[in-house]
């Protein structure tokens, strides 16, 4: 068989790691440039003087998510978190003592976080910032978001009240990215790759970037060794989950070992769908990570046919040019747009900027 003769063998060597540079070179050219990281900066900044001249000056805004893990890209979010009026303090202990998330509020905080948001709502819509009629408080969420998009770049914002998981989570994902050098490159293909997709908001059914990371440090943890090479690391991530039997595994990166969800009954702050994938937060071992993500199994699938693709590409013993561009899809109008985007950065707005394109 062609697999399994030497010239074959030689050429899945030669693809993977010619796919490994790419994804390489990929991570350095979608990555924050300076300005970019910089005009981020900036609208924090904006924001922050918008919640202490709305809340007082004893309230703080915080950053957390891949802009503060250093995994985001040019069109991630801005995870942002208000701690205000609850006496909750951003350097609360993580965990309660059994272990769960400090996130878990009851019904008059609820409101009053609620509260807090339309008032920042407000602030926004009578502000220069905000892109029109973006600006929104989704109250029916499991945590109260405010979301808005930025008028220039169009960056989104996501901003809670008194969240604690995301400090938490940040802080997870920077020790798994010591303990990983894999982990950035990867998790920035994935990203892309789900973006490309729309398939990048959980709320929306389908893998956020903090879920999508707790997955590939499961991946990681199944390993007996784990390679450097990152085109292997990519195929048989693709591998793993697009034959995972969600129906009956579930995840937790934290430990490394497989839920049974035949027998498992912890109390789950929202019992899981039995015919879903379950993923548990590494930082809160009662919150599934993946409990709106209803597009999972889709995806599953595809992956399935992304490995298939590769297989083939691995053993064929033609030339390839280019493996990465098959899978991750980048569109000229949004490399233009991003240019664009920074141009006008540099051209119109009073912002420190390091580098020019």
């Amino acid at each position: 068989m062609m697999e399994s003769t030497p010239k074959a063998a030689v050429s899945r060597s030669q693809k993977a790691t010619l796919l490994h540079d790419e994804i390489l070179q990929f991570t350095a050219t979608n990555s924050l440039h300076n300005n970019e990281s910089r005009f981020r900066q900036w609208i924090v900044t904006r924001v922050r003087k918008l919640v202490i001249a709305g809340l007082g000056p004893n309230s703080s805004l915080k950053c957390y998510g891949s802009s503060n893990t250093g995994l985001a890209l040019p069109h991630s979010d801005i995870d942002l978190v208000i701690f205000a009026q609850r006496s909750i303090s951003p350097d609360t202990p993580p965990l309660s003592p059994n272990g769960h998330s400090p996130d878990t509020i009851n019904e008059m905080d609820r409101r009053r976080d609620i509260s807090i948001l339309r008032t920042i709502r407000g602030l926004l819509v009578q502000s220069t910032l905000p892109q029109p009629h973006s600006v929104e408080v989704i109250s029916g969420a499991f945590v109260p978001v405010l979301k808005f998009s930025e008028k220039i770049t169009r960056t989104r914002v996501d901003i809670t009240v008194n969240k604690h998981g995301g400090k938490l989570s940040s802080e997870q994902v920077r020790e798994w990215m010591k303990m990983y050098p894999q982990l950035r490159p990867l998790a920035v293909a994935l990203k892309q790759y789900l973006f490309s997709k729309a398939l990048n908001e959980c709320y929306l059914g389908g893998i956020g970037g903090y879920l999508l990371v707790n997955m590939v440090v499961f991946f990681f943890k199944q390993q007996p060794h784990l390679t450097d090479n990152l085109g292997i690391l990519l195929a048989d991530f693709f591998k793993f989950y697009g034959s995972f039997e969600y129906e009956r595994w579930g995840v937790c990166a934290r430990t490394g070992q497989y839920i049974n969800k035949g027998i498992d009954r912890r109390p789950w702050y929202h019992p899981p769908n039995a015919r879903a994938f379950l993923c548990a937060d590494a930082c809160d071992y009662l919150r599934d990570l993946a409990k709106s993500s209803h597009a999972v199994p889709e995806i599953f699938k595809e992956w399935k046919q992304i490995h298939l693709h590769l297989h083939t590409l691995y053993i064929t013993t033609n030339p390839c040019e280019s493996i990465l561009p098959t899978i991750v899809k980048i569109s000229p109008e949004w490399v233009e747009r991003r240019r664009f985007n920074i141009k006008l950065l540099v051209s119109e707005l009073d912002v420190p900027i390091l580098v020019r394109m």
